[in-house]
């Protein structure tokens, strides 16, 4: 039965290739000229024979090294790019609830070692340092997306541009800036993020 369906899925996928409108267009085209020179003789059919011939090897050309190659690439891909998305979007999550838990830590001392990060030591990281890490954890996972734009629709590079230009990307966590500045633009990021997990 799978075996059934692999083929099925298959020659479903050449035939909406068959059928995308340019080809589709061109092969209406040439049949009404077709029509239209058996009135007219206006040259050698054969000469239309041969021009017809042509097209139609260049667009099976096109078919079978091309865009069938680029339809099974698209599918072996699509598995690698919602794992990379889902990856994101729960690693934000994970840290926005997180964050939220820790409210009351963050009011008091930003700099209190009370966040959810362990070093190797066993010691707890302060709260500047867990923004540090989510926004390296989030900036990996973004640019594994990144190269994969090539075989992306054009809809989802625009929501992973968008968020590879966000300005919570822009900036290195730092000390120099209070804390408040950082989860502005953590929390901003997340109507992006929103948008991003539509695509699962």
């Amino acid at each position: 039965m799978v075996s059934y369906m692999k083929y099925w899925n298959n020659f479903k996928n050449i035939l909406t290739i068959c059928l995308e409108p340019w080809p589709v267009v061109i092969l209406v085209f040439l049949a009404i000229l077709y029509l239209w020179l058996s009135h007219h003789y206006l040259f050698s059919i054969n000469v239309y024979y041969w021009i017809s011939v042509s097209i139609i090897s260049s667009y099976i050309f096109y078919l079978v090294v091309i865009k069938i190659k680029e339809v099974k690439d698209k599918q072996n891909i699509n598995p690698v790019v919602i794992m990379w998305i889902n990856r994101f979007v729960n690693k934000y999550n994970e840290a926005k609830n997180k964050i939220n838990e820790g409210k009351d830590e963050i009011s008091k001392d930003p700099q209190s070692k009370t966040a959810p990060l362990y070093y190797s030591n066993q010691q707890r990281a302060n709260w500047f340092e867990y923004l540090s890490y989510i926004q390296k954890e989030l900036d990996v996972r973004l640019k594994q997306l990144m190269q994969l734009l090539h075989f992306l629709e054009s809809k989802l590079v625009k929501e992973i541009v968008n968020l590879q230009d966000d300005p919570y990307f822009r900036y290195i966590v730092t000390k120099e800036f209070p804390i408040e500045f950082w989860l502005k633009l953590f929390n901003d990021l997340e109507i992006k993020t929103t948008k991003l997990k539509k695509f699962l």
